[in-house]
């Protein structure tokens, strides 16, 4: 009995022992997890995030001399306006939306168009960081004025060898314009007094102006369409017919394109 009782003792004592083991190496597990793997407070994280370095991107800013110019205008873009909170811009890049790009380290650049249409033009800005900002720009392009004029065209009703009509025509692009002409008549029949219409087609034939003309001697008009009288794109007509007498018809016009 003694023999067992000394035997369940130093078993109990190696139990003892056994845990105690793994309890101090638990323990030690514990604290070396801690110093390998530290655990902050909600209020050490905020701090240390605080404490580290912002880096801001830079802001990009496009200025233009102007957003509406005619085709083969020069237009001077500025980008003076963009700036870095922390650093410096180092490279301006250019898309001015006609598939050509400028790469370059001034402010300050130039561009023209060959087409009218509108384009976007798209500013990128790097800083000394590499980080990037982006802005754009609309350019509208628009024709050039188109002139014309006739000069000393000679209608006739009583002269057989002469002309009694004659037709010229005017196209419009695409874009908002109006029509303006100087119109100047010359009678030259024999009592002195002739007579003319003058008529513009549109591009579908239709009617767009009309106007008659009585007079004895000479006779000038201005003859001006508005931008929504002249709205379709194409080609207009204008015809002049002499009804009495003999005419000499002159005119100078100009589309404008706005």
């Amino acid at each position: 009995m003694d023999q067992l009782r000394e035997v369940k003792h130093v078993n109990t004592k190696v139990v003892v022992i056994i845990v105690v083991v793994v309890a101090v190496v638990f323990v030690l597990a514990a604290v070396g997890a801690f110093i390998i793997y530290p655990h902050y407070t909600d209020q050490e994280k905020k701090k240390e995030k605080e404490e580290e370095p912002k880096v801001f991107p830079p802001i990009a800013k496009i200025n233009a001399s102007t957003t509406k110019a005619v085709v083969g205008d020069i237009i001077t873009f500025n980008s003076s306006g963009s700036y870095d909170t922390d650093g410096v811009i180092i490279l301006y890049t250019w898309d001015f939306g006609d598939s050509i790009h400028n790469e370059t380290n001034s402010t300050q650049v130039t561009h023209s168009y060959q087409s009218p249409r509108n384009y976007t033009v798209n500013l990128t800005v790097q800083d000394d960081q590499l980080l990037i900002a982006t802005t754009e720009i609309t350019i509208s392009i628009i024709p050039q004025n188109v002139p014309f004029e006739g000069n000393g065209i000679i209608l006739s009703r009583e002269n057989l060898l002469l002309p009694d009509k004659i037709n010229k025509s005017f196209e419009k692009q695409p874009f908002e314009a109006n029509f303006s002409m100087n119109l100047s008549l010359v009678g030259a029949s024999l009592d002195l007094s002739a007579a003319v219409d003058f008529t513009i087609f549109d591009p579908h034939g239709a009617i767009l102006f009309n106007r008659s003309y009585d007079f004895t001697g000479m006779k000038t008009d201005l003859v001006v369409l508005e931008p929504d009288e002249i709205r379709l794109d194409g080609k207009y007509d204008m015809l002049f017919v002499c009804t009495k007498g003999g005419v000499r018809v002159s005119y100078s016009g100009e589309i404008i394109y706005q």
